[in-house]
């Protein structure tokens, strides 16, 4: 965690795919941690006796029966809807615009690396409902296992939202960790998606790292397990969203405890200054040293409405550098998180989409 400054949305930092971090297999200890572009926090994991990894795309199709007395309205192509399966290729067309774009969102113009937070506090997943770590994952062909590191929030019975770029490279298996606020507690608990569905407009570095925004599903036999994290509503703000209204934020993950330092194994959390607000975007500030880095990618960002009510309304997309030092994750620093309310017809039509043909999406 970090904090404010005069912010520019110059330099930036990206949360990357899942915030990478390598450790080698023959070595029991892990290496500093070194950022990916565009692939977020990764460790390698040895290879060891574990359980075949299931694939994403051979999963019962669900029974879903329409409302009654409606006609179903299903979606043969997902393009409809603004949306692809996530994985590479993620380039868009040369020609199409993203939402940023359209409504003249500030675009990031420097370099952009994988993004934790810094000098947080612990925090109680009571405090941010709706949180799992994510962690795509990729089996190597000598049996290693590399880990991508990213946080989703639930959002429906049956899906998660998160970043576009933690799920930008290709994966065997996506895994939720959630049920402890510990990930070595025995009390955490995980369960593999089914699918996951990325913003068509979504280009990475290419396009600025804009519609930075991602689903991922849980199969229906995985609901029971998931009953004790709550699925969290993602409305409007009763106020207009706007740093005069809401001046702070709160944000938790997993990720990294100092830039080159490690990934945490606590949840922690830090307060963060709105400094503006538009359709795509929310920027924040770091506030007294403390901030997002690399393997808070996808986690979320919530306010607190007069009476006590707590609202997500974001998910971390991209890290700035600290102006002053030009460092990253350290000091006095800006985050840019993409906003929930520009996209909520897409999270709803996407969804919608899905659950009426399960085939269209890959579960």
């Amino acid at each position: 965690m970090i904090k404010p400054t005069a912010i520019g949305l110059f330099a930036m930092l990206i949360l990357t795919s899942c915030d990478a971090v390598r450790l080698p297999s023959a070595e029991p200890a892990a290496p500093e941690p070194v950022p990916i572009a565009g692939a977020a926090a990764m460790t390698v994991e040895a290879a060891e006796e574990r359980p075949a990894a299931r694939s994403l795309l051979n999963v019962i199709e669900p029974d879903i029966a329409p409302p009654p007395f409606l006609e179903p309205v299903v979606i043969d192509d997902l393009a409809a809807v603004n949306a692809a399966i996530c994985g590479l290729p993620m380039q868009p067309p040369e020609d199409s615009m993203t939402l940023a774009e359209i409504t003249g969102a500030e675009p990031a113009d420097t370099d952009m690396i994988g993004t934790a937070t810094i000098n947080g506090t612990m925090a109680s997943l009571y405090d941010f409902p709706g949180l799992v770590k994510m962690e795509p994952r990729a089996i190597m062909p000598n049996g290693d296992v590399v880990s991508g590191h990213c946080s989703a929030t639930r959002i429906d019975e049956n899906w998660f939202v998160t970043a576009a770029h933690c799920l930008d490279a290709d994966f065997d298996e996506v895994s939720l960790i959630f049920g402890s606020e510990t990930l070595s507690s025995p009390l955490a608990q995980t369960v593999e998606a089914s699918a996951s569905i990325c913003h068509a407009a979504y280009g990475g570095a290419g396009y600025n790292y804009m519609n930075d925004i991602a689903l991922v599903r849980v199969e229906d036999e995985d609901l029971p397990a998931l009953s004790r994290v709550p699925i969290v509503p993602f409305e409007a703000t009763e106020k207009k969203l706007v740093p005069l209204n809401y001046g702070e934020a709160s944000m938790a993950g997993w990720g990294l405890t100092s830039f080159r330092g490690a990934l945490s194994d606590t949840l922690l959390s830090a307060s963060l200054a709105i400094t503006g607000t538009g359709p795509a975007l929310i920027n924040v500030s770091s506030q007294e040293g403390a901030g997002p880095c690399i393997g808070d990618s996808g986690g979320p960002l919530f306010v607190d409405e007069e009476d006590g009510t707590r609202r997500l309304v974001g998910i971390l997309s991209v890290v700035e550098q600290n102006l002053e030092t030009e460092t990253f994750c350290e000091g006095d620093y800006g985050a840019r998180y993409t906003n929930l309310a520009g996209y909520h017809t897409w999270l709803t039509e996407v969804v919608t989409a899905c659950e009426s043909n399960s085939g269209l999406c890959g579960f």
